[in-house]
């Protein structure tokens, strides 16, 4: 090949490929049909499945968390010598499923929950002594060739997503941004041979206003005992009554926290922007700019609200219990202190010369932060719990 031919040839292609992609991405549709193919999944009449397995993208199911479940495919290409071990696409709608299959493309089921078979995505029922013992059931059949294989897994609950609950007082509202000043008016105009009037400054800008307090946090009774399973022979269940009301199972090596802190202070509102200074006359010299309005100051934190009470009874078999569940009646955080308004900016005029420029308004003082609340209550006592927890459904027994 002749070398004086091959650079033109590669000098335009650079150019001519930047040209195409800016017609591309300016074309009508061109981000819609890109959306397009990132959901485009494999065409699997390309491919002879063997054999599928089915999985969770997640470590185990536990009653209060969605998780998305995978199904891999070992798979042959019927027209070339490959082989591929295919797998579902993970993500939610906004995904990329390139290269990756459908949901569609299988029969999907699962107990102890609501599963929407287009994504894979699995709802465990929060009930957690509803699957205690039963765990959740998958079963998967590949559609197109039903030689393959169906598979069941049974997963046993997980309760590492179960670390925290009950009830914490409302956060207060946060104050009002403050009003923004009024801008200076504009001096008047001269002829060429006067000066033009000085600009008018700029008001104030408003206070911002106070954050509103927390409230309080909630009461709470709750009962704890220790209870076997199908599945674990060693879990903590709680029952938490009053402002908070639930029932869950935990995992007793992380530990529960029982919560019932005081809400955080409502933010101080910003003060508000000075107004600006009025622009000097124009004339043959230029009136002096106003000076720019003060900024206004921030608004007050609000305070945290009071921590509430919290009464553990533990079960006595069970001391252990009592430093396994953690009680957080801590007071709430006081709001923080609202900004300082910034001031309003000067002005000048034309003319032959110009006026002076105003000054700057100064910026406003920075609010200050609310104060914490106080904590709460607690009370651990320690009891016979058999009669409370005598109704426990089959497979759930106490220790």
């Amino acid at each position: 090949m002749n070398p004086e031919r091959r650079g033109p040839r590669l000098l335009l292609r650079a150019p001519l490929g930047g040209v195409l992609a800016a017609a591309l991405l300016a074309a009508p549709g061109c981000f819609l049909a890109i959306d397009a193919i990132k959901h485009t999944t494999v065409n699997m009449d390309k491919w002879d499945v063997s054999t599928i397995e089915v999985g969770l993208r997640g470590e185990g199911i536990c009653p209060r968390s969605p998780v998305q479940l995978v199904v891999f495919a070992n798979a042959k290409h019927v027209e070339r010598d490959k082989t591929k071990r295919l797998e579902t696409w993970a993500g939610d709608a906004r995904s990329s499923r390139v290269g990756k299959m459908g949901f569609e493309e299988f029969t999907l089921t699962i107990d102890g929950g609501s599963f929407d078979a287009e994504s894979g995505w699995f709802t465990p029922n929060p009930d957690v002594l509803a699957t205690a013992a039963s765990g959740f059931t998958i079963e998967a059949k590949y559609k197109r060739q039903q030689h393959v294989p169906a598979v069941k897994q049974v997963v046993p609950p997980s309760y590492a997503c179960i670390t925290d609950g009950g009830v914490a007082g409302p956060a207060g509202a946060g104050g009002d941004v403050g009003a923004s000043g009024n801008g200076g008016s504009s001096g008047g105009s001269g002829g060429t041979d006067a000066t033009g009037g000085r600009g008018g400054d700029g008001t104030g800008g408003g206070a911002g206003g106070n954050g509103a307090p927390g409230l309080a946090g909630g009461s709470i009774t709750a009962y704890a005992t220790m209870v076997r399973t199908p599945h674990h022979g060693r879990l903590g269940l709680l029952v938490l009554e009053g402002e908070a009301s639930d029932v869950v199972l935990f995992d007793p090596a992380i530990g529960y926290t029982i919560v019932a802190r005081g809400g955080e202070g409502g933010a101080g509102g910003a003060g508000g922007s000075g107004g600006p200074g009025g622009a000097g006359g124009s004339a043959g010299v230029g009136g002096a700019g106003g000076n720019g309005g003060a900024g206004g100051p921030g608004g007050v934190g609000g305070e945290g609200g009071p921590g509430g009470s919290i009464v553990l009874v533990v079960d006595a078999k069970h001391p252990e219990l009592a430093e396994t569940i953690r009680l957080d009646v801590s007071g709430g955080a006081g709001g923080s202190a609202g900004l300082a308004g910034p001031g309003g900016g000067s002005s000048s005029a034309a003319g032959a010369p110009t006026g002076t420029a105003g000054t700057e308004g100064a910026q406003g003082v920075q609010g200050r932060p609310g104060r914490d609340g106080p904590p709460g209550a607690v009370r651990i006592d320690r009891d016979d719990l058999a009669s409370r927890f005598a109704a426990l459904p089959d497979g759930v027994a106490l220790l």
